[in-house]
């Protein structure tokens, strides 16, 4: 695998699990913005990424919200410069099977988070 240099990458769902794994794995020689609901979680993934080699920007991003999601570009924008790789890693799932959900309003998160973050 050809090693990934010089880069600025946006990684939302990055405070914890699978996020903040892929984070510090590619915080070697990299400009990260770090992406998710809990500043208090992504600053400390953010130590990580420095400890590792990397450079790190936490923003505060609910990536349901479209205009919080124009602010998260915006700002890797103003502050490394430009984007050259996002990684859409926020997600979640129903726990529940399929006939057993009574609220619509489940069907609507799980498509924000899943399919319209990646839109806006």
């Amino acid at each position: 695998m050809a090693s990934i240099q010089n880069k600025v990458i946006v990684i939302t769902g990055s405070s914890e699990g699978i996020g903040a794994a892929l984070a510090i794995k590619l915080a070697p020689g990299n400009k990260l913005v770090l992406a998710a609901r809990r500043l208090d979680k992504l600053q400390e993934v953010a130590g990580q990424v420095q400890a590792a080699g990397g450079q790190a920007h936490c923003v505060a991003c609910d990536v349901t919200e479209q205009t919080q999601c124009e602010n998260l570009v915006e700002e890797a924008v103003k502050t490394f410069g430009g984007i050259d790789m996002i990684v859409n890693n926020a997600g979640v799932s129903m726990h529940a099977w399929f006939e057993d959900i009574s609220d619509l309003g489940t069907f609507e998160r799980l498509f924000r988070v899943n399919v319209m973050s990646m839109v806006w």
